[in-house]
């Protein structure tokens, strides 16, 4: 068979080509295979060991965006976790050196966080670690017609989107009350809350500059010390915080 110049240039591109596509498949294959040898079977079960019984499923899921962060050689935020389940996944990547997991709500004292996975070899990223969480505020009249924690959590979930993407609600007043929660649905929230027992507003607020003021626990909390009932009355101690526990 005799080639042109043109025909052996196109074979020789052709040629390429397999190669190229088989090295490529074969690479994405071992890949997976890296992806999910590492968190399968008894390795997985051994990561799971010390965790609750109910926390499972979300720390196995979290352990999971960790093996892509650091196969990937990303970072990966997860969503937003009660402390119990924050406290289990972190304990269970105490066994895994490679990523590196940090805890963020949106401020020092947050309840509900996010974790930002990432290789543990790759620096440190302070910036990055805080864009994970946005705030918006939520304003309108509530003087006379006031809105509880539950009430801003509603009104959050009836534009669609889902608990996970939600974190801390700071009550402030009459003024309205701050939401963490993913960047992501920002923009969202801003066409599609529109209402909270009352007319109201969304709008992105500047993170940095809120005012976090104490959530929980209950409005006064009373402990009682027994001592002799006969000689020493009973030792009470009460400080005050706001009304409602976060959901």
């Amino acid at each position: 068979m005799t080639l042109t110049p043109n025909g052996f240039h196109s074979c020789r591109l052709w040629q390429a080509f397999k190669i190229s596509r088989i090295l490529r498949v074969s690479h994405n294959a071992s890949t997976r295979l890296i992806a999910t040898k590492a968190y399968s079977g008894k390795e997985k079960e051994r990561l799971l060991k010390g965790v609750t019984v109910e926390h499972r499923e979300d720390v196995a899921r979290i352990l999971e965006q960790g093996q892509r962060a650091e196969s990937t050689w990303t970072a990966v935020f997860t969503d937003f976790y009660t402390p119990p389940v924050i406290a289990d996944a972190l304990q269970a990547f105490k066994l895994v050196p490679d990523v590196n997991p940090e805890a963020w709500g949106g401020y020092e004292m947050a309840e509900r966080t996010r974790i930002r996975l990432s290789r543990a070899d790759m620096p440190e990223d302070s910036a990055a670690l805080t864009a994970g969480v946005s705030a918006v505020l939520v304003k309108g009249n509530f003087i006379f017609d006031s809105a509880t924690h539950r009430d801003f959590l509603g009104a959050c979930l009836g534009t669609g989107i889902e608990r996970s993407k939600v974190g801390d609600i700071l009550l402030q007043g009459e003024q309205g009350a701050h939401i963490l929660v993913v960047p992501e649905l920002v923009s969202h929230l801003e066409m599609s809350l529109t209402s909270v027992s009352t007319e109201a507003a969304c709008l992105l607020a500047n993170i940095s500059k809120l005012h976090f003021s104490l959530m929980w626990p209950p409005s006064t909390i009373r402990i009682a010390v027994p001592t002799d009932r006969q000689h020493q009355p009973s030792l009470t101690c009460a400080f005050s915080a706001s009304e409602h526990p976060p959901d």
